[in-house]
């Protein structure tokens, strides 16, 4: 009988991003649920890299998405959503045939409709999280790729919570030390500040110095150094409440009769 091996946690216990970075160190396919109150939204990785997003909320999808940036027309969204209806075909695919979008319009929007859904989910302080481990159709309408660590960086920067994830890092006396590879900056694809806060790491600068010092406000430079942090760029001593450590427990699950053995 096949199995299924499934991760699960919550995120009032362990942000996103230790979740996410956890998962990149593995590199296997699979799909993170993630669930809050009556939302669904789930993230499909692949090889380290997120390949799609999708979410239950209608303001999330793709046609709302293309009416919502101007891309498509209140009409032709009311005609190819109701052709969707009774088509097999793909929304992409429905929008393409009729010439109201070019194959490369389809791929940005589609890209950034993914984005716009991750970045969301860094601003989920509560969730019920299931990473089903193997690979899966793609429900993608084209296939994408966004490097994991860069989903890391930019969604931690672009997240609302600052001091409850630094704390995860250190005290504001930690001293902070460099532990990366130049390869690992053009991964994560530093731009130029983002650099220069990281330069800031020499070992003899305090998590409260470099906050202060950086070339962003003090709330952003926090959030980034967390994202450094989760990383693996550099190196601090964690808080007592929270040691970092990804506490997410290994299920197997049974395909049919949905028994369970921890």
């Amino acid at each position: 009988m096949q199995k299924k091996y499934q991760f699960r946690g919550d995120l009032s216990e362990q942000p996103l991003a230790e979740m996410l970075m956890k998962i990149y160190q593995y590199r296997v396919p699979g799909v993170i649920e993630l669930t809050h109150e009556e939302v669904v939204k789930r993230i499909y990785v692949r090889r380290g890299f997120v390949v799609y997003a999708t979410s239950s909320e209608l303001k999330d999808s793709l046609g709302s998405y293309l009416l919502e940036t101007g891309m498509l027309s209140r009409d032709d969204f009311r005609r190819t959503m109701r052709e969707r209806r009774g088509s097999k075909k793909r929304y992409g695919q429905i929008l393409v045939d009729q010439n109201l979008l070019a194959p490369a319009d389809l791929y940005r929007a589609v890209r950034r409709q993914t984005a716009e859904i991750l970045w969301g989910l860094f601003r989920w302080e509560t969730a019920q999280v299931t990473f089903s481990v193997g690979d899966y159709s793609d429900p993608a309408p084209t296939a994408i790729q966004i490097p994991l660590r860069q989903v890391v960086k930019i969604g931690v920067r672009r997240s609302e919570d600052s001091r409850g994830l630094l704390g995860r890092v250190g005290g504001k006396k930690t001293i902070l030390k460099p532990s990366f590879e130049f390869e690992d900056l053009v991964e994560v694809a530093l731009d130029r500040e983002e650099y220069d806060l990281l330069t800031l790491v020499d070992g003899d600068r305090t998590l409260l110095d470099i906050c202060a010092d950086g070339p962003f406000d003090t709330l952003t430079n926090g959030r980034l150094l967390y994202a450094y942090w989760v990383l693996r760029l550099l190196k601090g001593r964690p808080s007592p409440s929270a040691s970092g450590s990804i506490k997410i427990r290994l299920e197997t699950r049974h395909d049919k009769s949905g028994a369970t053995n921890n």
